[in-house]
């Protein structure tokens, strides 16, 4: 029983550990698309985001010339989180995106949206057991470490339309816990939300207390109660994709055209559908 508790615990930890990395990492490059300044929720939404969307297509790179090899892999992910600006931040990108959550959440927001992701938590705790998710998602980026390189033949063409997602579950493969993959596609809707959250309280400031409440219709209905519960808890790229679409979407109706011209082709490459 300490045994699973600690195993939890540490799955957590790693989780939040891969969250600020990859919000540290995109955060450098935030300037470079926009240069209006981002709040807390911001910047870790549209970090996180852009971090993990510019780590799939370089991890592609990588494959592509036979470079694929679990130490280069690791040499390239340390070599861009070094070369981003935010990587050298003194404040955790998490923890100020939480405490401006906490700020602008009524208790009764705060309580739902617990209560509503409650549910599906468990899912997070346990490895990958969806067909699809095991086979496709988790099994491309895992044949291409086998291999050392990219695999591209006798190989499903369905299996290369998720690319820039799927090479981001190479981190947790790499790190001998698939279950890290679930915790990165559920920060991406996380992600999202800070977005979401971030740009009402630009718009209308008056209404931020009452933001939460677009997050808990989504968590709550779907096709069924909970359906995008269910796929944010699983190594799939059709949470990432709604993501970079929501956040691209709302830049480009600020005007942010650059920054929400890269996140809605994100969306695109995530899934072509």
């Amino acid at each position: 029983m300490t045994a699973a508790v600690w195993s939890f615990v540490k799955l957590a930890g790693l989780s939040v550990l891969l969250a600020e990395a990859a919000a540290r990492l995109g955060g450098g490059s935030l300037g470079f698309w926009d240069r209006r300044s981002r709040g807390p929720l911001g910047r870790f939404g549209l970090g996180y985001l852009l971090g993990l969307g510019l780590t799939g297509p370089a991890l592609l790179g990588l494959a592509l010339t036979g470079l694929y090899a679990p130490a280069l892999v690791a040499a390239l992910l340390v070599l861009m989180l070094a070369g981003s600006r935010d990587s050298w931040r003194r404040e955790s990108v998490v923890l100020s995106a939480w405490r401006a959550l906490r700020g602008r959440l009524p208790p009764e927001g705060a309580a739902f949206l617990a209560l509503a992701a409650v549910p599906g938590l468990y899912a997070l705790l346990v490895p990958e057991g969806e067909q699809d998710a095991f086979i496709y998602h988790l099994g491309l980026p895992w044949q291409w470490l086998e291999a050392r390189r990219a695999v591209l033949t006798w190989v499903p063409a369905a299996f290369h339309l998720a690319l820039p997602v799927d090479l981001g579950f190479t981190i947790p493969l790499l790190l001998g816990d698939d279950r890290l993959a679930k915790w990165m596609i559920w920060w991406h809707f996380w992600a999202a939300t800070a977005v979401f959250l971030g740009v009402w309280r630009e718009r209308a400031p008056e209404r931020a207390p009452g933001s939460w409440l677009g997050t808990a219709l989504v968590l709550t209905t779907g096709q069924s109660i909970g359906t995008v519960m269910v796929l944010m808890t699983r190594s799939k790229n059709d949470v990432a994709a709604a993501a970079f679409f929501v956040a691209g979407a709302l830049l480009a109706r600020k005007r942010a055209w650059a920054l929400g011209a890269v996140l809605l082709g994100m969306a695109v490459a995530a899934k072509q559908v």
